[in-house]
């Protein structure tokens, strides 16, 4: 979670001790600028030489290189590492294969998910993608067919968005204007997008008419940016531009929006993670950022509307007093504003109420990710082997991951302390040997999310502060009934 890495809490004075000496060092090398030696520079120019120029710049066309080999990638969906510990490819080429049976119009919006590192398409739009038989000799796709088989993707709209478990660094498709309507796509476009902001684009010219070979063009976005000589011998390269999710628009010869079906097959894309433990737990919910921000704004205002439960001070025969106990109030309204704005800023079209709690009258805001309901239905059951517990003022919400047990505890109980207010839209995240551990506070109710150590047979690190953040990026802000706000 990169734009939540600033509100991370970290209590390591060596981190600290370290830090000042860097900075100290920084001050007197500003001081006294240190001379180069000819020696040295001729020789770091000779070693330059002799590097290979080709190994100084990440390849733009790593994809395609990669997808001319079958044998990299076997089956019709899936996930694998280069040999070389390069980047992560996944891939997607439709081809189902008859098991099970498909059918023109097929919802696969979430069929491949799973099987190619989380892959959505069309997540959150009203209408889904279908998946389409194209037998060769057709005009339905073109004389040549499916390049990858006998199955496409077929796009009702003139728009596509692919979600991405994960920021991915390239993707590559083939493309193609569906040829049995009138009105066929002249242009594809295809935008590269991370925390709600465009960041890639390339566009790439439809084919004429449909002639074998040359039916499907290909369109590929890749944020691996080129590396100069002087850049690559630095100590420290430019990093590539990520993206969370592609969309592609089909266009008229003008440029303009034509409201033309088209097609797609041969997905590759390539992040630097691969696969995690977690993908299981659903889509990415657009992160905690903004809802922190309301919350800090608010954090004041809540805690003087706190409920006092019970009065602190000394006990009757107790050597330490009682500590004072309050039921924080919480701002609904601004709580379903930023379950609305979480939701649009992944377009995802997701229940605001869930089904959680309702027996128990829960009254605080759940959070959860959408892979703990079963078919992902917030409305309606919990999937395998998830726990939960409600009560009115909080709840405990336990999944299981490869990495143990993950448990959310959300509440509105609280004692206060005098850096309460000043913390509340704070996340801290640590770790021990229990495992990963964050705490935070949303519109009033605090909640911590955690990685469990217990098990014998883990293998992941269950005590990886990234990990937790992958799980963090997946939460689901769900608001209550009005019968239960209170």
């Amino acid at each position: 979670m990169a734009g939540t890495a600033s509100r991370i809490t970290i209590k390591a004075l060596a981190g600290i001790a370290g830090l000042a000496s860097l900075t100290l060092s920084a001050s007197l090398a500003q001081q006294a600028p240190a001379l180069i030696d000819p020696e040295a520079l001729q020789r770091a120019q000779q070693q330059i030489q002799r590097v290979d120029p080709s190994r100084l710049q990440l390849r733009d066309n790593i994809l395609q290189q990669q997808q001319t080999d079958a044998q990299q990638f076997p089956g019709t969906a899936g996930y694998a590492q280069r040999a070389d510990n390069g980047p992560w490819f996944g891939w997607v080429n439709f081809n189902r294969g008859g098991e099970p049976p498909t059918a023109d119009g097929m919802d696969i919006s979430r069929i491949y998910e799973d099987a190619a590192g989380g892959v959505r398409f069309g997540f959150g739009a009203r209408q889904a993608p279908a998946l389409m038989l194209c037998r060769d000799g057709t005009a339905m796709c073109g004389p040549g067919g499916a390049p990858s088989g006998g199955h496409v993707m077929r796009v009702a709209e003139n728009t596509l968005r692919i979600d991405f478990a994960r920021p991915a660094v390239a993707v590559t498709m083939l493309a193609a204007p569906d040829w049995t309507r009138d009105i066929r796509a002249n242009v594809f476009v295809i935008e590269g997008w991370a925390d709600g902001d465009g960041l890639l684009v390339e566009q790439v010219n439809a084919p004429l008419r449909p002639v074998t070979g040359e039916s499907w063009v290909r369109l590929t976005l890749s944020g691996q940016q080129r590396q100069t000589t002087a850049v690559a011998a630095a100590p420290a390269a430019a990093a590539p531009t990520e993206f969370d999710f592609v969309i592609v628009r089909a266009l008229n010869a003008n440029g303009g929006p034509v409201n033309a079906p088209f097609l797609i097959d041969d997905l590759r894309f390539a992040d630097q993670i691969g696969p995690t433990a977690l993908d299981d737990l659903g889509p990415r919910a657009g992160g905690l950022d903004p809802m922190l921000d309301d919350t800090q704004r608010l954090a004041e205002a809540l805690q003087s509307q706190a409920e006092t439960i019970r009065e602190g001070g000394p006990r009757q025969n107790a050597l330490y007093p009682a500590a004072r106990r309050i039921r924080m109030a919480i701002d609904y309204d601004a709580a379903l504003q930023g379950a609305q704005a979480q939701r649009q800023f992944v377009n995802a079209q997701v229940s605001l109420p869930t089904a959680l709690g309702r027996a128990e009258d829960v009254s605080v805001p759940i959070l959860a990710p959408l892979g703990v309901f079963a078919e992902e239905n917030p409305r309606g059951d919990l999937a395998a082997d998830v726990g939960f517990m409600g009560r009115p003022d909080f709840y405990h919400l336990i999944i299981p991951t490869e990495l143990g047990e993950a448990v959310i505890t959300g509440t509105r109980l609280a004692t206060p302390t005098r850096q309460g207010a000043r913390d509340m839209g704070t996340l801290a995240i640590g770790r021990g040997y229990a495992g990963a551990h964050a705490r935070f506070n949303l519109y009033g109710a605090s909640y911590a999310v955690r990685l469990s150590c217990e098990g014998s047979d883990l293998i992941e690190p269950c005590n990886d502060p990234e990990e937790l953040e992958a799980l963090l990026e997946r939460l689901f802000l769900f608001i209550p009934p009005e019968e239960d706000q209170r």
